[in-house]
């Protein structure tokens, strides 16, 4: 295992550094992937879709053979079934966000069309794979005892919710661009405890993009390819007290009563000894 540590010892001497630099590296190197799928596959909605599921597994394989044989992967292992039944916390939000759109709101509701959940498909894929499967899962690897599993939720979902800056780019509305980068900031503190406490990442691709087709069937706000183009109104605030609300209730799971439970998934799946982390048992 010394050959393998060397390998990784930037990451061991500066986490924080390696989790940002792997959240931007697993964003470049999914739009590289779905950019040569999308000249493959030459139809519209498809094309996105199948590219961003393709690359964010290959994305995904690189990175569990990177740190082989210590890391078991994101897309097995853990307790999946825990992170599905976490899908109802999510129906609360959804459920009271809607309720108060479609009667105290000037709002529009659309049906989900091929363009939409190939967006959010899309989103649900790449987003999770950059910003929860590889920089968290990392993070883990140094930070699974005591009160850094907080640091960890945060770091990645700090550069989670910047990320969505990018959105004013193409043609996003910049209050509203700002409102959603808090917003998913928060949200993204939701979703990483899910991943943190099911250790698997399919709960949290399966309800992201449960999240987004259910955000874009604001037709009147949202454009079909996921554009926030809307103007900012009371309903966005309220709107984005639920994400607050989220991300306290994402820091309430990963509490100290849940600790350890969280290490001993994430130790079978960086095969952590008694002696270390890393190191195979």
């Amino acid at each position: 295992m010394e050959k393998k540590a060397k390998t990784h010892k930037f990451f061991d001497k500066n986490p924080v550094a390696g989790a940002v630099l792997l959240a931007i590296y697993g964003m470049f190197l999914v739009q590289v992937i779905v950019f040569f799928v999308d000249k493959a596959i030459p139809v519209e909605d498809v094309n996105n879709l199948i590219g961003a599921v393709v690359a964010s597994l290959v994305v995904l394989l690189i990175h569990k053979c990177w740190f082989r044989p210590e890391f078991e992967g994101n897309l097995r292992g853990g307790r999946p079934a825990e992170g599905f039944g976490m899908l109802r916390i999510f129906v609360v939000f959804w459920v009271i966000s809607l309720i108060v759109q479609v009667f105290f709101s000037d709002f529009e509701l659309g049906l989900p069309t091929l363009s939409t959940v190939s967006v959010s498909v899309a989103a649900g894929f790449t987003e999770e794979t950059a910003f929860r499967g590889l920089p968290l899962s990392m993070l883990m690897r140094k930070f699974a005892k005591g009160n850094r599993i907080y640091a960890a939720l945060i770091i990645t979902s700090v550069v989670f919710g910047l990320i969505h800056g990018l959105n004013v780019f193409v043609g996003a509305n910049i209050g509203r661009t700002g409102i959603q980068m808090i917003g998913a900031g928060f949200m993204g503190l939701l979703l990483g405890a899910i991943y943190l406490r099911s250790g698997n990442l399919w709960p949290v691709i399966v309800i992201h993009t449960a999240h987004d087709i259910i955000a874009m069937l604001d037709v009147s706000n949202i454009t079909d390819k996921g554009v926030i183009v809307g103007q900012t109104t009371w309903h966005t605030y309220f709107d984005l007290g639920l994400c607050v609300a989220m991300g306290i209730v994402g820091l309430y799971l990963v509490r100290k009563a849940k600790r350890a439970e969280i290490d001993e998934i994430w130790s079978r799946k960086w095969m952590i000894a008694e002696d270390g982390y890393g190191e195979q048992t």
